[in-house]
């Protein structure tokens, strides 16, 4: 599904919602969706604050950017990765095309599409970690029917998250950031309630670190287009709540992360040593 496939969904099931009651909730769970479950997916920080990180990381991080190997990952580490997120953007975006530089200034588009490669890194880390659990299930049966059929659910809309962010990112005319790889602890694969913890926590960051990010997004059509994902992840953080006997709603508000406290949740996580963030 292309990221204008994934808009348009969004807006016909939007139209169909008004009124029509018969409107399927797998068909409403795709269509009204998040803009933000990014595994560093979190507000992106001025430019200027990402300079001056960029020169205190310095020696913090190796030539690939992958933000070291410390055991403590702290706030200069995640500093580091944070503002590789920016230049994974491709930079000043060499490949943009006349018409898409024509409509939003080159300096806007390297702004969203830093916003867009950090939500596709947590999308990959989501996509990845339901894939996983969906095998070690298959092998096991250790997750309920219940978790089982969330599970299907969860694995098969955080890969079409990947795919939607891929191609808007494609759209702007740059590279998506290539998937570093992750690694999962074991309890996940043998235990169901170690399973949903840690899928709380990564659908709960998202939800999070979109909502940090979409006030800096500068393209109406790239809001739009995380606007649409972040609904849907919420509803993710609201089943995995459900099937965790929680609260659907813990809150009146949701509360919105920086892309430091972002990458800080999700960094144990990223294998560092493949981390590239070269794009283009």
């Amino acid at each position: 599904m292309t990221a204008d496939e994934y808009t348009n969904n969004t807006t016909r099931a939007e139209e169909q919602a008004d009124g029509s009651p018969s409107i399927s909730r797998r068909r409403l769970l795709k269509g009204a969706s998040l803009c933000a479950s990014a595994a560093l997916g979190g507000s992106v920080i001025p430019a200027r604050a990402l300079r001056a990180q960029d020169a205190g990381a310095t020696g913090a991080s190796d030539a690939g950017g992958t933000g070291g190997t410390s055991d403590t990952g702290g706030a200069g580490e995640n500093a580091s990765l944070a503002a590789t997120m920016r230049t994974a953007s491709g930079g000043a975006v060499p490949g943009l095309d006349a018409s898409a530089a024509q409509r939003i200034a080159p300096a806007k588009v390297a702004n969203d599409l830093a916003i867009l490669n950090s939500a596709l890194l947590l999308e990959y880390l989501e996509a990845d970690f339901y894939s996983r659990v969906v095998q070690a299930d298959a092998g096991r049966a250790y997750l309920s029917p219940a978790v089982r059929s969330a599970v299907g659910i969860l694995q098969r809309d955080e890969t079409t998250h990947v795919q939607a962010v891929s191609d808007m990112i494609r759209k702007l005319g740059a590279t998506p950031l290539q998937n570093p790889g992750f690694e999962f602890p074991r309890e996940v694969f043998v235990s169901s309630v170690a399973f949903l913890s840690l899928a709380s926590l990564f659908e709960e960051t998202g939800v999070s670190a979109y909502l940090g990010a979409a006030p800096q997004v500068k393209s109406k059509d790239v809001l739009k287009f995380a606007a649409s994902i972040y609904g849907n992840e919420t509803r993710h953080a609201g089943l995995i709540r459900y099937l965790q006997g929680e609260l659907l709603a813990p809150n009146d508000v949701e509360m919105p992360i920086t892309v430091e406290e972002a990458v800080a949740r999700v960094l144990p996580y990223i294998i560092r040593d493949r981390f590239n963030p070269a794009v283009g």
